[in-house]
């Protein structure tokens, strides 16, 4: 196996940041989009608000 495909990281569309198995679960957002619970919520939370 390609040393590429082996180390490739999943990064969060929200912060950035790797999504590493101790942040799983993850949200799957899109086909190969995925984001922390932790910031899903928090994105969650700042839409429902009123500017």
């Amino acid at each position: 196996m390609r040393k590429e495909t082996r180390s490739k990281k999943i990064i969060c569309v929200v912060c950035g940041k790797p999504i590493t198995k101790a942040h799983r679960p993850s949200v799957r957002m899109q086909p190969g989009k995925e984001t922390h619970m932790e910031c899903f919520v928090k994105r969650e939370k700042d839409a429902g608000k009123p500017n």
